[in-house]
């Protein structure tokens, strides 16, 4: 169980993106990232007033957290996961929309085991109407 699980968060950590690089724009006044999956992310200012307060030097002292699950400003001590960015500017309907999907993808041996479980006990329960 243990391989599988290792495995498994292998797999999951390669469809994730990840931060990969991270810099200031100043003419923008964005923060942009470059992701694992060959994109990149532009934040507006706007959608981090945790950062409003700080001059360009700060913002320019930008930096990726070990793995690039997020991005820090050490000066302001501030940090910021990529999945939150993401669901901020792409909107949180369409990532949960899309978090919902993979893991309705997601097969495994004790998935199986539990849905043959409840197929044998006559599938899911009826809603009761009160």
């Amino acid at each position: 169980m243990l391989r599988d699980g290792k495995r498994a968060g292998r797999e999951e950590a390669k469809r994730t993106p990840s931060a990969i690089a991270v810099k200031y724009d100043h003419p923008t006044k964005s923060v942009s990232v470059a992701l694992s999956n060959h994109c990149r992310l532009m934040v507006p200012l706007t959608l981090l007033p945790e950062l409003g307060p700080a001059t360009p030097k700060q913002l320019a002292n930008v930096v990726i957290e070990p793995a690039g699950i997020g991005i820090e400003s050490p000066q302001l001590d501030q940090q910021f996961l990529v999945s939150h960015l993401l669901a901020d500017v792409c909107g949180p309907g369409l990532l949960m929309r899309e978090l919902g999907r993979r893991g309705g993808q997601v097969t495994s041996r004790a998935k199986t085991k539990a849905a043959r479980r409840n197929g044998a006990l006559g599938g899911r329960p009826s809603t009761r109407k009160t």
